[in-house]
């Protein structure tokens, strides 16, 4: 076992013998070699425990759960056990690219006022990393220009704050989504480049679940009615959004009568006390916002050079130096 592991990579996994073997090699071939893997199965019914059972490596920490606790609960073992300054979750049928955990682990290292770093894919008005305060992160989630349509994987901690942070409620499907918010309300955040990590999207799996799923809906939009309540967003921006989520609502409860799910689309509308009155949302434009329009391609947002970890000048202070395998 690695004594002191700066970083704590998380694989749960549940029938994941498909893919296990290549969630674990991408891990163990990462360039940096200063972390734990801690990988729980949750009494999967093939044969994912017996491959996992076959590594032998100083840095994993395997367990099989005695009983499937579901994959929340599953989450919330593996943040209770991990020793690590930084976590991530890379699911088991995720990888990590052998550069990804050396790039992160530089980047959040170099920005200690952030909670954690997102990986975000290319802007032409952003030059990474760039520090997101919670109002442009809220503002990001409201006004689509979605900031928070990640994937677990693309998320990496700081294990202080998500030990604090990450309870999730029991029967939760949306938990990664709201952990974000979470987080991001109260702590800046680093925005990173992406393509350091591969979440896998296959037929059947959890995520894809969601989208006909009647409890995810709701709860997707009780959540964000919630949060939006506790947000640092201004006042005239509340109103805004609120209106933009109504607009979404109706935009589910059309989607559910065109799948013929008239009774779920009716149990939607007098959740949020919605009268057919609000059918006129479907023909209105929601509010879009980017929270980073004072920056352009002649004038990007970025931080200095000389601050990114990587830069050939000066470190900043705390900068890891030297990393990757000795």
């Amino acid at each position: 076992m690695c004594e002191d592991p700066l970083v704590t990579i998380a694989i749960v996994a549940y029938n994941s013998e498909r893919y296990i073997s290549m969630a674990i090699d991408s891990v163990l071939s990462s360039n940096y070699r200063h972390f734990e893997l801690i990988i729980s199965d949750d009494n999967s019914k093939d044969k994912t425990w017996s491959i996992i059972q076959s590594y032998d490596d100083p840095r994993i920490r395997a367990m099989r759960n005695v009983t499937n606790l579901g994959e929340y609960p599953n989450r919330e073992q593996c943040i209770r056990l991990a020793k690590g300054e930084y976590f991530i979750f890379i699911d088991g049928d995720d990888m990590m690219y052998p550069h990804g955990l050396e790039f992160m682990t530089r980047m959040l290292h170099a920005f200690p006022q952030c909670a954690m770093a997102l990986m975000w894919g290319y802007k032409s008005n952003l030059f990474y990393p760039v520090v997101v305060s919670p109002q442009q992160f809220f503002q990001g989630i409201y006004f689509r220009y979605g900031l928070n349509s990640i994937a677990f994987a693309n998320t990496f901690f700081r294990t202080s704050v998500l030990k604090e942070e990450g309870k999730f409620r029991k029967g939760t499907t949306t938990g990664d989504a709201c952990l974000r918010m979470k987080i991001g309300r109260k702590y800046p955040l680093l925005l990173i480049s992406d393509q350091l990590t591969f979440w896998r999207e296959t037929p059947g799996q959890a995520s894809s679940r969601l989208q006909n799923n009647f409890q995810a809906i709701t709860e997707h939009f009780d959540r964000q009615f919630e949060q939006l309540l506790l947000s640092p967003l201004s006042d005239q921006e509340k109103v805004l959004a609120r209106r933009n989520l109504r607009i979404q609502v109706i935009y589910a409860v059309v989607g559910l009568i065109k799948k013929l799910r008239v009774r779920e689309a009716h149990k939607l509308l007098r959740h949020y006390h919605l009268s057919p009155a609000a059918f006129r949302y479907y023909l209105q434009k929601p509010t879009y916002m980017d929270p980073f329009s004072d920056y352009t391609p002649d004038n990007v947002f970025m931080q200095p050079i000389s601050k990114n970890p990587f830069s050939k000048g000066d470190k900043p202070p705390g900068s890891i130096e030297p990393i990757g395998i000795k």
